[in-house]
């Protein structure tokens, strides 16, 4: 499911106004999405949610990998990917969009941008791998594990869209 709401650009976006408009608009991408392995099999760790928190994930440190489909309102000019701002992600994430690497974001904020050539009309296919501390694992430290969200895209319209 994709919420949408608009909102005023966030302080320190420089250029938007080149874009054609200072307010993107904000989509919360809540689901579903699907976790898998790193050999691309379903598992059941939680999507949005902290790994740690389940007790069958508490000590699990890897790579899961995230995906869900989501579709833009229109042609877009620039793409921002917000994991979450406040350590929201635990504890590395990479992120690729219709099998386009956008970057990888590694602490806070866990933002990245992307421009609207990585996105398509229609159904788009957003990807998070997200790597956890091996401390969990080895220490049992229980660190703060998986894509905990919420995320969200901040949109920019093409010019003339």
């Amino acid at each position: 499911m994709v919420g949408r709401n608009s909102q005023s650009a966030p302080a320190g976006n420089d250029g938007v106004a080149s874009l054609g408009t200072s307010v993107p608009t904000t989509i919360t991408v809540s689901g579903p999405w699907t976790a898998l392995d790193v050999a691309g099999r379903e598992v059941s760790a939680p999507a949005l949610g902290d790994w740690v928190q389940v007790p069958a994930w508490k000590r699990f440190s890897d790579t899961i990998v995230y995906r869900v489909t989501v579709t833009l309102p229109e042609r877009t000019a620039r793409v921002e990917i917000d994991l979450g701002d406040l350590g929201d992600v635990g504890e590395a994430a990479v992120v690729v969009v219709n099998g386009a690497l956008v970057g990888a974001a590694l602490w806070v904020p866990y933002r990245l941008q992307s421009t609207g050539s990585v996105w398509v009309e229609g159904a788009d296919l957003l990807e998070v791998r997200v790597t956890n501390s091996a401390a969990n694992y080895f220490d049992g430290a229980l660190r703060p594990s998986g894509l905990i969200g919420p995320v969200r895209l901040l949109v920019w319209p093409a010019r003339g869209a």
